[in-house]
Formats: structure tokens, sequence, C-alpha cells
């Protein structure tokens, strides 16, 4: 799978190509959040410090629908940006369509605006995910929202060769 990473501000990296598996981009978006929670003692690179937002976090971004499907029974909050990234965007980032869908089912706003005016649909496109695309799209994201820079998914999806 070729993919573009949609980078979170806290990374001060650049976006580049990269051939990496399925298990693999689950593995390393996995490590970061733990190390970071680890490093800092809780996340505060990330800004959160919230238990509740810090476990959907974790859990969107490592594909745990399961425990993202409790947090939202609990009531955690899935509606949250944390520099640039939310629930949604982490689990689409790691290519979790089951975990995107669990978000989407209770209550993840799918044009909640990231980093940039990008949208969920933004970061799906720029992966090349046409599942995750039809799933946001069955949700009613808006395909014509665009981003700080003009641009609409189907543009970034172009530009990343999809």
């Amino acid at each position: 799978m070729l993919i573009s990473p949609v980078y979170p501000a806290y990374l001060k990296v650049a976006p580049s190509r990269v051939q990496l598996s399925e298990k693999l981009q689950t593995w390393l978006g996995c490590s970061l959040l733990i190390w970071t929670t680890l490093v800092t003692g809780c996340a505060t690179i990330m800004g959160l410090r919230d238990p509740s937002k810090i476990a959907m976090m974790t859990a969107a971004a490592g594909g745990d629908t399961g425990r993202v499907k409790e947090l939202i029974a609990q009531g955690t909050e899935v509606n949250f940006t944390d520099r640039g990234l939310s629930p949604l965007g982490a689990a689409i980032i790691g290519g979790h369509i089951a975990t995107a869908r669990a978000l989407l089912e209770g209550g993840a706003a799918v044009d909640l605006e990231l980093e940039n005016g990008n949208r969920a649909l933004a970061i799906a496109a720029r992966r090349g995910s046409a599942e995750i695309v039809k799933l946001l799209l069955a949700f009613h994201a808006n395909p014509k929202a665009r981003n700080h820079s003009g641009e609409t998914a189907l543009q970034l999806a172009a530009w990343d060769g999809h």
C-alpha cells in the first residue's frame, strides 16, 4: 500500500510517500502514541490531560474498536481535536475502518475541521483509502469542503496519485 501520511502538528516532519504494510502502520502509530505518553508522563506533547480523551485517542489510533465502543458507551467525547488530530482522524490514518465506523456511529462529526482546515475525507483521500472514503460519504461527508489552502479532498487525492 502506498500512503502519504497526514502528520499532526506535533510531529515536525515533512510528509513523504512511504510503503508500509497495514500492520506496520498500526504498530508505528500505536508506538508513537505510547512513546509520547511514557516520555512526557501524560501525552502532554499532544496536549491531552483528560484520561478519557487519552484513552479515546489511544484506542482510535490502535484500531481497538471494542474499546472505542466502550468509551462511547461511558460518555467519552468523540468530537475533539488536539494539535490537529481527532479520534476519527487517528483511526483513518491507521486504516482502521471498523474503528472509524464505530466513531461515526457513536456521534463523531464527519466534517469536523482539523488542522489546516482538513477534514476526515481529506485524510482518507490522501491515503488513497477508497473504503474509508465511501464510509465517510455514506455518513454525508462534504466532498466540496475546502481546507485553508482551498483544496478539496479530490484535489488532494489527485495530487497524491490516487
